[in-house]
């Protein structure tokens, strides 16, 4: 096959490009942000799929006054990791 390389094989192997870098300016602050909290097995959770991302290469470390993340089950049973 050709494209090989342009599909997803696993659920850590995703499009990416890397010829180029790019920030998206998301403005200072935003419009809301309001503490929620995980419970622990939830916590637990996120923080594997966010070292997952991290060691793949996906996202990035940072800090900021944003909204949290929101853990979404999918029809298949796994776990969306989503900023809200």
């Amino acid at each position: 096959m050709n494209f090989r390389t342009c599909f997803r094989h696993c659920a850590s192997d995703v499009g990416r490009c890397n010829m180029t870098q790019h920030r998206i300016n998301t403005g200072d602050y935003p419009n809301q942000a309001i503490p929620k909290t995980f419970a622990s097995c939830r916590k637990e959770e996120a923080d594997h799929l966010v070292k997952e991302m991290v060691d793949n290469g996906i996202i990035e470390e940072s800090s900021g006054p944003w909204p949290p993340t929101v853990l979404v089950k999918k029809k298949d049973g796994s776990t969306r990791f989503c900023v809200h």
